[in-house]
């Protein structure tokens, strides 16, 4: 009689060490959430719109040291290549291997689009509803969690976007450069990490009915990344993107019942 109990052992083996490929950086993403006080900056905006649509003031919280973050694997990349952390409300959320900064910016497009009334602006979020999702928890967690894995892909791994960066910045092409900010291996880990927190803030069954539009409309930076692609790059990247999204998507468990589409159905025209 045959035993297929040390074959199942290892397959869930396998699952535990595909599942564990994210960097453990939940507790992370919190500290520097409650750190940076982005509560009470989102709270403030929603009664005071001024307090960010105010250029003349501009907003910088910080800096927060990566020696304070409590993960262990933030630990070890502290050791290779400390930074300094802020919260802004101006420019984009990104990480500057250069200086060893890292900044976490609230959306100051959506700022502008909304201006002076803020989240009081009825015919703009009668428009473009989903621009609420730019000022909820989520979305912010999904931005650090999306910057600190830049950072920890730079100082765990050989400075690995430096290196890409200086690649690219050989006689670049516009593909080169558009492949770089939004389809690259380091832009997809990032994007990866940033569902992940997404995630955390759904329930299971919830996350089941999201569809890719649905999760889009989440999750803004990776829909940017999917118009800039559609229309600046060749049908094969874009193929080579969604494809690669939706695989990795699939190792992390972040595939949803409702996204489990064939790629083709991955055009997001409607998003």
């Amino acid at each position: 009689m045959c035993h297929y109990g040390g074959v199942d052992v290892l397959i869930e083996a396998h699952q535990e060490l595909v599942l564990e490929s994210l960097f453990d950086i939940d507790e992370d993403v919190d500290y520097l959430f409650d750190e940076l006080g982005v509560s009470d900056h989102l709270e403030e905006y929603a009664k005071n719109p001024r307090h960010l649509y105010d250029r003349g003031s501009p907003l910088m919280v910080g800096p927060i040291r990566s020696g304070d973050l409590p993960s262990e694997v933030s630990d070890r990349a502290h050791d290779n290549k400390p930074i300094k952390i802020y919260l802004v409300a101006s420019g984009p959320s990104h990480y500057n291997p250069a200086e060893g900064k890292l900044y976490i910016a609230l959306n100051s497009n959506a700022i502008d689009v909304l201006g002076k009334a803020g989240l009081g602006n009825k015919e703009i979020i009668a428009e473009y509803p989903n621009i609420t999702n730019e000022f909820s928890a989520q979305r912010i967690k999904g931005t650090i969690a999306h910057e600190l894995t830049h950072w920890l892909e730079e100082a765990l791994y050989e400075n690995k976007v430096s290196k890409a960066l200086s690649r690219v910045n050989v006689k670049p092409t516009p593909r080169d450069m558009v492949k770089f900010r939004n389809t690259s291996p380091h832009e997809i880990e990032s994007f990866i990490h940033q569902m992940s927190q997404v995630k955390r803030g759904v329930s299971e069954k919830d996350w089941d009915k999201l569809s890719f539009v649905n999760l889009f409309n989440k999750h803004s930076s990776l829909r940017q990344a999917y118009r800039n692609a559609t229309s600046k790059l060749p049908q094969e990247d874009l193929d080579e993107f969604s494809k690669e999204i939706v695989r990795k998507m699939n190792r992390e468990g972040l595939l949803g019942k409702n996204m489990r589409t064939p790629k083709r159905d991955i055009k997001f025209a409607s998003v």
